[in-house]
């Protein structure tokens, strides 16, 4: 390394060393000043960590349904046009479906129900499921025990079903479930699977609702239309409702994922001649996927420029508190300007004192944000302790995400913080600097005369700027109190000394031949000044 680098190393390493014992001065202005990046840097990590994670978990909730699956689900029509009877999705829809449909790999409907699951006295409610076999592949149900149904179950005779683990569990606490018999109303119907258990798919709104699988018991679909025809009945108190529905649901599965959309299209043209009610609502997964994108990096768009005004907050705070430096250190900057200092040695102390803070800042940030997801499960598990009930209303999209970091917030949030604290902290900051710095240093008194009876300098003299090679005369011949006004020969601009920081400048020890440098508010038309230098001479 040449010498220039090495005391190029050297300035730097004192700048920064300085710089920190500036800052060490005043300790708890320079913490708050770094708490305020710190929080502006951890709020954008842990936002936009909760933001990915609730669209995580959406998307994959949207994708558990299938990304080639279109599902056509029944609903109630509105009241108002609807007048009784049968309505949502009927075995001519799904014979249509499965026969105009080349694209489509498999069509699974189901028809479900509320009902109560009795053996002997114990009994639990849940939902009664009539299904195809692929309905286990559709729902990603998985065998426990025993075995799923199969396409002769529903042609016999014998009524079959498959517990849910849960049902199970409640029904024959002690084992021995399969073979054994459970009672649908008023008819018996023997075990041949348990399935495992399953969690529970979130709504994702409109007509998908939250499924619970662990209260079913699955029944073949012919067995459910044989023994239970098409009216389903709900009795509650004060009210009683009878509906006729078919099919409460076909999930169409399409071989090609190109074919998705168009064959979502030709479904809807091909049922809505029949349903004028719109009994009947139509799910492409993968229209909701991208929506879902589209709404995710808005979403992280969102949350990023909410936790940057936390950033903006921590800069205005380096902001005064640089301009507050700067304010009480302006006989420093004078002194070091005549001692012969430049400008961008003071600038650079200022911006490195500026730099230290949104660095410390910014790393302590990143540090906490990196317990964003310890911490949001921890506080989940204490909250679901301490207020279970008001925990369990809460949605599971919420109640159960869980943050992801993303990679690039925590570059991001440091540069934000690098961004907004530099600029922040050298602004305004630095324009004062500048103008301190600009007419300092270089300014000089040359008087003539000596000390009054009073203590008073009764001179006459000149005022030099040796940065524009200017010779001002003195009008005035008292220092302490009359003289405030310097007038240049050419006039326009007048240099103005500040009384009480003249009497701190001890011009009234001085002697003959001696120099005294004044840490003093000298101004020159509308700028202010940090130094002058005055010669005293007979």
């Amino acid at each position: 390394m040449t010498p220039s680098l090495f005391s190029r190393i050297a300035r730097a390493r004192r700048t920064v060393v300085l710089s920190i014992k500036s800052l060490l001065l005043h300790p708890m202005r320079s913490g708050l000043t770094v708490l305020g990046i710190l929080i502006g840097v951890t709020s954008v990590v842990w936002l936009l960590a909760i933001g990915e994670g609730i669209s995580r978990a959406s998307q994959e909730q949207i994708a558990a349904l299938g990304a080639n699956n279109i599902i056509v689900r029944t609903i109630k029509p509105n009241s108002d046009k609807f007048d009784g009877g049968g309505y949502g999705v009927t075995r001519a829809d799904y014979v249509k479906l499965r026969s105009t449909l080349s694209t489509l790999e498999s069509a699974v409907p189901i028809r479900e129900m509320k009902s109560e699951f009795r053996v002997g006295r114990r009994s639990v409610e849940g939902r009664l499921v009539g299904c195809t076999p692929d309905y286990r592949e559709t729902a990603r149900l998985t065998i426990d025990r025993g075995r799923f149904l199969s396409d002769g179950d529903g042609l016999t005779e014998r009524n079959h079903c498959v517990l849910a683990a849960e049902v199970a569990q409640e029904l024959f606490p002690l084992g021995g479930e399969l073979g054994g018999l459970v009672q649908l109303d008023h008819e018996f119907y023997q075990v041949i699977g348990v399935v495992e258990p399953r969690s529970a798919s979130a709504g994702i709104g409109g007509s998908l609702a939250a499924e619970d699988y662990s209260a079913d018991v699955y029944i073949p679909l012919q067995t459910m239309w044989r023994r239970r025809g098409d009216q389903i009945i709900q009795i509650q108190p004060g009210q009683f409702r009878r509906d006729l529905i078919e099919i409460s649901q076909v999930t169409l599965r399409v071989g090609d994922s190109d074919d998705v959309l168009p064959t979502a299209d030709l479904v809807r043209d091909t049922i809505a001649d029949d349903h004028p009610l719109s009994d009947y609502a139509v799910t492409v997964p993968m229209e909701l996927l991208e929506q879902a994108n589209t709404t995710r990096l808005m979403f992280i768009l969102l949350l990023g420029l909410i936790a940057a005004i936390s950033l903006v907050v921590g800069g205005i705070g380096i902001m005064n508190i640089m301009l507050a430096t700067v304010t009480e250190r302006t006989r420093e900057i004078g002194i070091r300007r005549a001692l012969g200092a430049k400008r961008r040695d003071i600038v650079g102390q200022f911006l490195t004192e500026s730099v230290v803070l949104s660095v410390v800042g910014g790393g302590l940030g990143v540090v906490g944000g990196l317990f964003c997801r310890p911490l949001a499960i921890g506080l989940r598990q204490q909250l679901e302790s301490w207020i279970p009930e008001q925990m369990a209303a809460v949605p599971d999209l919420v109640r159960n995400v869980e943050p992801e970091i993303v990679p690039w917030s925590i570059p991001l949030a440091l540069g934000i913080s690098a961004v907004v604290g530099v600029g922040f902290g050298t602004g305004m900051p630095m324009l004062r600097v500048g103008v301190e710095v600009r007419v300092s240093a270089k300014l000089r008194v040359t008087a003539r005369g000596g000390l009054t009876a009073d203590g008073h300098i009764d001179c006459v003299g000149w005022l030099v700027d040796d940065n524009a090679d200017r010779r001002i005369e003195l009008v005035a011949s008292r220092f302490w109190q009359s003289l405030s006004k310097f007038a240049p020969p050419t006039g326009g601009g007048k240099y103005l000394f500040s009384e009480d920081v003249i009497a701190t400048g001890r011009l009234t020890t001085g002697d003959a031949g001696d120099s005294v440098f004044l840490a003093t508010s000298l101004q020159f038309e509308d700028r202010f000044t940090g130094s002058v230098l005055v010669t005293f001479s007979t």
